[in-house]
């Protein structure tokens, strides 16, 4: 599956990694897009995400 990573500089790269394991009471979601909405979720996990502007 696809995923997007950041680094540790805050570059993103799209990588293929191996299907995570799920269990019961659990379910693995196909995401078909995915977005950052406005400047509070520029910051994950301490690093700066750019956004592009546009319509939202």
């Amino acid at each position: 599956m696809r995923t997007l990573i950041v680094d540790e500089r805050g570059s993103l790269s799209v990588q293929e990694i191996p299907e995570p394991a799920y269990g019961e009471c659990q379910a693995l979601v196909k995401m078909l897009s995915c977005g950052v909405c406005n400047g509070t979720e520029r910051h994950v996990g301490g690093i700066y995400l750019p956004v592009c502007g546009g319509v939202s």
